[in-house]
């Protein structure tokens, strides 16, 4: 998961939070779980630094921030990431495995498994005008 996305991220969360655990002989699928819910916390906590509109800039403004959608996002996506290491052991998904599939292919379904809740880890920006920011910049 974490050599698809942000890398960064994924070498703090790795360095900082799933190793350490591990090494604390935490089980591996609880040490994922943590892992990706602090990385919800750590989303969340930036994703409010940057989309914050102080009371003044949002007297007119009928967009409210709503918490929690990060951590949802990656809740949902270490439920994603432990289902494919529990499936991913059976009899069957192994024998598939043994098959090519396209690099294209496994992006399309590892998209189309997080899309569903996309959404919400781009609410906050998309109601407070971030993006609206962003190309004033540009």
């Amino acid at each position: 998961w974490g050599r698809r996305w942000n890398q960064a991220v994924r070498s703090m969360m790795k360095r900082g939070v799933f190793k350490p655990l591990l090494q604390r002989k935490v089980p591996r699928t609880t040490a994922i779980t943590i892992t990706f819910l602090v990385s919800g916390f750590f989303h969340e906590y930036i994703t409010t630094i940057v989309t914050y509109q102080h009371a003044d800039d949002n007297k007119h403004s009928q967009n409210k921030q709503w918490y929690g959608g990060n951590l949802l996002f990656f809740a949902w996506n270490a439920l994603l990431v432990l289902l494919e290491h529990t499936i991913g052991k059976t009899w069957l998904f192994e024998r598939v495995s043994n098959f090519p599939v396209p690099k294209l292919v496994r992006s399309l379904l590892v998209v189309s498994m997080a899309l569903p809740l996309g959404h919400i880890i781009t609410n906050d920006m998309i109601q407070t005008g971030y993006f609206g920011h962003i190309a004033l910049g540009l």
